[in-house]
């Protein structure tokens, strides 16, 4: 397994990006702005990004108390939810029971 997925990381590192560079050309023309190409979502994506970015910039000391906090606000809600992955629930009405010949499947 740790040979495949290093065969995957390699070939994703070198081959892909020549692949997409054969494929991929710079159409002539008028050039956009990566702002322009991606569309109203990813601008609206890349603002909010911007925003987050430079106030963790301005507000060193903020960011840095919200990096020791939130892992321990993580930890805290890990132990205080419930540990069964589905609820209980009672199938009595809804059980089937049948028999079929070995070596049919459903």
């Amino acid at each position: 397994m740790v040979f495949s997925l290093l065969t995957s990381l390699v070939l994703a590192v070198t081959f892909t990006p020549a692949l997409a560079s054969l494929l991929l050309r710079r159409r002539p023309g008028v050039i956009q702005e990566e702002l322009e190409q991606g569309g109203p979502i990813l601008r609206i994506f890349i603002t909010l990004y911007e925003v987050v970015a430079r106030f963790a910039l301005r507000w060193w000391g903020a960011t840095l108390v919200f990096i020791c906090v939130f892992p321990l606000g993580a930890v805290w809600l890990y132990n205080h939810l419930e540990t069964g992955f589905l609820p209980d629930m009672d199938e009595g009405p809804f059980v089937l029971d049948y028999f079929t010949r070995p070596g049919t499947s459903l």
